[in-house]
């Protein structure tokens, strides 16, 4: 797929996944795409590139239910990191009705810094 592609779904089959199954994972195949097992806040993780912390007042189904993806990309050739991404925004958007809201907050976070003495670890 061309680096300034802007892909979308040529055709897309989203169906709940076997709760029984372990397999999960992003399968390409060209511009044949495969997603197993996730849920729908790991696909909104995925497709927006978010920490978990980020992502508030999702329902609880977000969190547990799975979900087996099929579907072909409308540009030809296998998507890179970013264009996976969109595919999944937009997926996001059309079958499962997302509407996000950015905002910026204040949020804890961890630092890692050399202390006075310089670094020590070899």
């Amino acid at each position: 797929m061309a680096k300034d592609a802007d892909p979308d779904w040529e055709v897309a089959a989203v169906k709940p996944d076997d709760p029984n199954s372990q397999e999960q994972g992003f399968w390409v195949r060209d511009r044949k795409l495969e997603i197993k097992g996730k849920t729908a806040q790991q696909l909104l993780l995925y497709g927006y590139g978010l920490h978990e912390s980020q992502v508030l007042n999702a329902p609880d189904w977000t969190r547990t239910e799975r979900w087996h993806v099929e579907g072909v990309a409308d540009v030809p050739g296998a998507p890179n990191r970013d264009q996976m991404g969109t595919l999944v925004r937009k997926l996001l958007a059309e079958r499962f009705g997302l509407v996000v809201h950015h905002e910026q907050r204040e949020m804890r976070v961890y630092a890692l810094t050399v202390a006075k003495g310089g670094v020590k670890m070899t």
